[in-house]
């Protein structure tokens, strides 16, 4: 027996159904997906979006200002704080567990110290490498936290003077804005050693090309060699120092090569799945001292993956001594005010 019209249409209207709930349910995950991916991109907006120039550099340097420093002129050149720049300062820590709490003096030292300057308008990131040695003011604080002057001292040291890693952080920040005469820093994310280890396996290993032998811990290669730095030799890797004046500085280089290397890879895996933000934040955050959260992070990557794949390293002269007591570097000022320049502020063009 033939089936009416209306038994043929039964099947259809079932089908028709089903496949519309499909269609509806994978709508509705997208819309879920992409309403939080919004609330994450607008809050991070709202805490890293810069805030403007506190500059304070030397009169004698400029050959005219206006009052805020917003705008100035610098060897015959018109210059205008660049609003779209969103600066991070990123701090390794000589210790480990820095997310616990141990008091004034017992938290470790800031052992290195980028300054990442992120055009997110122009798809260029300028990053300027703090020498640990840096002699510049910082402020002290006796054992019961209360306040105690500032003095001239190494940078890596203002990362003791908290009694917990945030004050830390922040101890850090302030003499980092006196060295870059008082330029705004809008972020801080502080890592210790075993965070290190754990990003540095999460994306797969990170591997360089060591410009000086490196014999330290369960690392051994020699000058030239291409190697793949894993969770157990990243650590002995952008630590290990030797003894002379000039140590310090060429392990800042190694320091700069990996960090590069890190970024590079990281923003490749981001790029083909921007969920690999969260998987990397929770990754760290067990090892993270930081004013960051994910939502900042979304608003970073979202922003950020031209300028993280345009890396450019600013760099301060100054000279490398033997103090009293340990190595010291003297900065340059004129230029730490064109490295500056060159990160936070663009020429003014037809104005």
């Amino acid at each position: 027996m033939s089936k009416t019209p209306s038994e043929h249409a039964k099947p259809q209207r079932r089908w028709k159904r089903w496949l519309i709930g499909i269609l509806a349910g994978i709508a509705a995950v997208a819309v879920l997906l992409c309403g939080t991916f919004g609330v994450l991109y607008l809050m991070g907006r709202a805490t890293l979006r810069p805030r403007g120039s506190t500059l304070s550099a030397p009169q004698d340097l400029l050959d005219d200002a206006e009052e805020d420093f917003s705008r100035i002129t610098y060897q015959g050149v018109d210059y205008r704080y660049n609003q779209d720049v969103i600066a991070v300062l990123i701090i390794g820590v000589d210790k480990k567990a820095i997310a616990t709490d141990l008091g004034y003096g017992q938290n470790g030292q800031a052992d290195s110290l980028f300054v990442a300057a992120i055009d997110t308008a122009r798809g260029v990131t300028r990053i300027i490498p703090l020498s640990r040695e840096s002699m510049v003011d910082i402020n002290i604080y006796g054992v019961g936290g209360g306040y105690a002057g500032v003095k001239k001292a190494q940078l890596c040291l203002a990362y003791a003077y908290g009694a917990t890693g945030v004050e830390s952080c922040q101890n850090v920040i302030t003499s980092a804005k006196r060295l870059l005469y008082g330029v705004d820093i809008n972020a801080y994310a502080a890592i210790d050693l075993d965070g290190l280890s754990a990003l540095t396996h999460e994306v797969g290993g990170v591997t360089v090309t060591a410009p000086e032998d490196v014999r330290k811990g369960a690392l051994n290669v020699k000058k030239g060699d291409t190697v793949t730095l894993t969770k157990d030799t990243v650590a002995p890797y952008v630590r290990y120092r030797g003894s002379d004046v000039e140590a310090n500085n060429r392990r800042q280089t190694r320091q700069q090569q990996f960090l590069t290397a890190f970024i590079k890879k990281a923003k490749g895996q981001i790029a083909k799945d921007l969920s690999r933000v969260t998987d990397l934040y929770n990754v760290a955050e067990p090892y993270l001292v930081s004013s960051l959260d994910v939502a900042d992070l979304t608003y970073l990557a979202s922003n950020s993956l031209s300028a993280l794949g345009n890396i450019q390293y600013l760099s301060i002269k100054g000279d490398t001594v033997m103090g009293e007591e340990y190595v010291e570097f003297h900065p340059d000022r004129t230029s730490v005010y064109e490295t500056v320049l060159e990160a936070f502020y663009r020429p003014v063009e037809g104005e």
